[in-house]
């Protein structure tokens, strides 16, 4: 039976590497699973960009929690560096297929948009 990085479950008893694991897989399609619910919010031409991001925010969050808690890097089982590590590749995987003209295009309409309707808007003034 191995133990986490700081020894201990939570709770003061050993956990065995399987299950240890098994947790921080969980963790990790958890984590890509609400990223990609966060980005299914924005439009279309933005859902990878926004993917993307919120999977490397979300990896440096995790890199930042190995710290606070002195996760071993080289740990015999997965540990939140394994996590951060996973995050972090699929980020930047996911990233190549970001099509970085459509999103600036998008960009460019909305902001374009945003300024014809801000002059519509009901007591503007008609040049």
């Amino acid at each position: 039976m191995q133990k986490h990085s700081n020894g201990t479950s939570g709770s003061g008893t050993a956990v065995p590497a399987s299950d240890a694991n098994r947790r921080i897989l969980l963790l990790t399609g958890l984590s890509a699973a609400s990223a990609l619910v966060l980005a299914s919010l924005y439009p279309p031409p933005l859902l990878l960009a926004v993917f993307s991001s919120l999977l490397l925010l979300m990896a440096m969050a995790t890199g930042f929690t190995a710290i606070m808690l002195a996760h071993r890097p080289l740990a015999e089982h997965l540990n939140f560096w394994d996590k951060a590590a996973l995050l972090t590749f699929a980020g930047l995987a996911i990233g190549m297929f970001v099509d970085a003209e459509a999103v600036r295009t998008f960009l460019e309409a909305q902001t374009q948009g945003g300024a014809d309707t801000a002059s519509a808007a009901p007591g503007a003034e008609k040049p």
